[in-house]
């Protein structure tokens, strides 16, 4: 299991450094970045289950 949690952190650690060169590249190329998004918790429909009674 904790070969697993090293995985996940590395390949967290990789995404994020790739996240920033392409930031960088952008303020490169136009002088400017994306905003940052920040997505909404919606809650998952799958989760809640079925309703049985009609």
């Amino acid at each position: 299991m904790e070969l697993i949690g090293n995985m996940v952190e590395d390949r967290y650690k990789v995404t994020q450094a790739d996240i920033k060169d392409i930031k960088e590249h952008l303020v490169m190329t136009n002088g400017s970045t994306p905003a940052t998004v920040h997505q909404e918790e919606v809650e998952d429909d799958a989760k809640k289950g079925e309703n049985d009674t009609l």
